[in-house]
């Protein structure tokens, strides 16, 4: 097996494994709405919105977003800060796999075509 058919079998597998091992952490599934609609809001969150101290980095965003914008980059409360949630969308990561399983698929077939010719 040539060099570029093994990779394109990873990008195969990548593309087809890595949409179904993260299904196992999504969150927002609805199983009475359509596909679209679940598609469209099921997300994994990498963390979740809360309340905590500012750390010296968190202060000096603030101060530089203050400079720039004239506005806070975080909503204060007495001593503590709300750090934003952080989340990627589900059809992010299916497009992900769909553009690789694409690629593995291409790469298998230029790779066929390099053997005929010599």
């Amino acid at each position: 097996m040539s060099r570029s058919k093994k990779a394109a079998s990873i990008l195969i597998i990548a593309g087809i494994c890595s949409p179904l091992f993260l299904l196992f952490f999504v969150t927002d599934y609805d199983p009475e709405a359509s596909l679209s609609w679940n598609l469209n809001n099921m997300e994994i969150v990498v963390r979740e919105q809360r309340w905590v101290r500012p750390s010296d980095f968190d202060e000096t965003i603030d101060r530089l977003c203050l400079a720039v914008r004239n506005e806070r980059a975080y909503l204060r409360f007495g001593g503590l800060i709300l750090k934003p949630k952080i989340s990627i969308r589900y059809k992010y990561v299916i497009l992900f796999g769909i553009i690789c399983i694409t690629i593995g698929t291409g790469l298998i077939a230029t790779a066929g075509r390099d053997e005929v010719d010599e």
